[in-house]
C-alpha cells in the first residue's frame, strides 16, 4: 500500500505560524485564548493559594524561632538559679556557720533524737522549723531543686506572653507540684517531700519535654540495684519505675501513678551504639533539664554538663547540702537515671527501628 502523499509532496506551500500561533490558528493550549507568553507570565505570578502557603510557611517558621528563644530564655535562668543555689550554700556553709537551707530529712532524725515520744519529736520538729524558718533557711527535700529552677524556666519562657497565658502556665505548674507532693504516700509508702518522677511525667505531657533513659549498665552486685532500671527493661515497659507503681496519695487519699513515660535511650559503656552517644554528648551540652535516679531515689538538676543535687539529711551549717558532679561521674554513682530536657533541645532523632528488629546496644 502506498504511502499517503505530504503537502510537500503535493507542492503546496506549508505557512510557518506566528509567535503565539499554531497551524491552526491561537495557541490555546488549557489558556483558553492565553498566548504561551501570556501563560509564562501567569505562571510566574503569585496565585491566591501559592500566597497563602507562602504566608503560613512564614508564620510557622515565625512561632518555632519564638518558641526556641523562649525555650532558650527559660533554660538560662533555670541553669543559673540551680547553680546560684549551690553557690550559695557552699559561700556561707562551712561546718559552722548556716547555709541558705536544711534538710527534711535531717530536720526528722533531730526530732527522733529529741525523745523517744512520737507526740514530742513531732512539737520539737515544729519549734526547730520555726526557729531556723526565722532565720531566712528553706526546708529542703527531694523536689526543692526541681521546684526552685522549673519556676525560673518558666518566667523565662512566659516572656511576652498574655496575662492570661502566664496565669494558666503558673497553674499547671502548681498543679504539677501539688500532685509529686500529694506522691509522697503514706505509710510504708512514704517518703520526704514528694516524688520526682511526678514531676518529670507532669513536663512531658503538659509542657512537651522529653524523657532520656540512662542505664549506667549494673550487675547486682550494685548497692541499689533493686530501684536500678536497665536498657532492656525500660525498652520493653517504656516506663520507669518499670512496673507499675501506684502510690496513695498522702493529701488526695487517693491512688496516683508515679511512673514516667520513656522517649529515647542511652545505654553507657566503653561499646556505646551510634545512637547512645549522640543523644548523650547532646544532653552534656544542654543548658537545663531535671531528672531523677534509680526509680526516682534520687533527684537533681543538670546544666551545662553538671548534676546539681540537695542530699537532704544534711544539716544547714553542711556544705554537702548541695553538690555539683560531672554528669559522667554521677552516673558512676548512680547505676540508672531519667532525665527531662526542655521541647526542642535534643534535635537528633533516632534512626527508626524497623519492626522485629532490634537496637543495637553494647552488651
Amino acid at each position: 500500500m502506498p504511502l499517503p502523499l505530504t503537502s510537500g509532496d503535493r507542492g503546496v506551500e506549508v505557512a510557518r505560524p506566528e509567535p503565539g500561533q499554531t497551524a491552526a490558528g491561537p495557541d490555546t493550549r488549557g489558556t483558553g485564548s492565553k498566548t504561551l507568553q501570556q501563560e509564562e507570565e501567569y505562571a510566574r505570578r503569585r496565585g491566591p493559594l501559592m500566597a497563602m502557603t507562602a504566608s503560613v510557611e512564614r508564620a510557622v517558621r515565625e512561632h518555632e524561632q519564638e518558641q526556641e528563644q523562649r525555650v532558650r530564655q527559660g533554660s538560662m535562668r533555670a541553669g543559673a538559679a540551680a547553680r546560684l543555689v549551690h553557690d550559695l550554700q557552699q559561700r556561707k556553709a562551712d561546718g559552722k556557720h548556716l547555709g541558705v537551707g536544711y534538710g527534711v530529712e535531717w530536720l526528722a532524725t533531730q526530732a527522733q533524737k529529741s525523745s523517744k515520744d512520737e507526740k514530742e519529736q513531732q512539737a520539737f520538729a515544729r519549734r526547730k522549723k520555726q526557729e531556723l524558718d526565722e532565720q531566712g533557711l528553706t526546708m529542703m527535700s527531694c523536689l526543692t531543686m526541681h521546684a526552685i529552677s522549673l519556676r525560673q524556666y518558666f518566667e523565662g519562657t512566659s516572656i511576652g506572653m498574655s496575662k492570661e497565658a502566664r496565669l494558666d502556665q503558673a497553674q499547671k505548674l502548681d498543679a504539677a507540684f501539688a500532685k509529686a507532693a500529694d506522691a509522697r504516700g503514706t505509710g510504708k509508702q512514704e517518703v520526704f517531700g514528694g516524688r520526682g518522677t511526678v514531676v518529670l511525667e507532669e513536663m512531658r505531657k503538659g509542657f512537651g519535654f522529653e524523657t532520656v533513659h540512662v542505664d549506667g549498665v549494673r550487675n547486682k552486685t550494685y548497692w541499689n540495684y533493686a530501684n536500678y532500671t536497665s536498657d532492656e527493661a525500660t525498652r520493653r515497659t517504656g516506663k520507669v519505675p518499670n512496673h507499675a507503681a501506684p502510690v496513695v496519695g498522702a493529701d488526695s487519699k487517693r491512688p496516683v501513678d508515679v511512673q514516667v513515660g520513656i522517649d529515647r535511650f542511652v545505654k553507657l559503656g566503653k561499646q556505646m551504639s551510634p545512637d547512645s552517644r549522640t543523644i548523650w554528648e547532646s544532653l552534656k551540652r544542654v543548658e537545663y533539664a531535671v531528672g531523677v535516679a534509680d526509680s526516682g531515689y534520687h533527684t537533681f538538676v543538670l546544666t551545662a554538663g553538671k548534676v546539681y543535687e540537695v542530699h537532704w539529711d544534711k544539716g544547714p551549717t553542711n556544705p554537702r547540702l548541695t553538690e555539683a558532679t560531672d554528669v559522667d561521674a554521677f552516673f558512676k554513682r548512680w547505676g540508672s537515671g531519667v532525665i527531662a530536657v526542655p521541647p526542642g533541645v535534643l534535635n537528633t532523632k533516632p534512626k527508626p527501628v524497623e519492626k522485629g528488629e532490634a537496637r543495637p546496644e553494647a552488651p
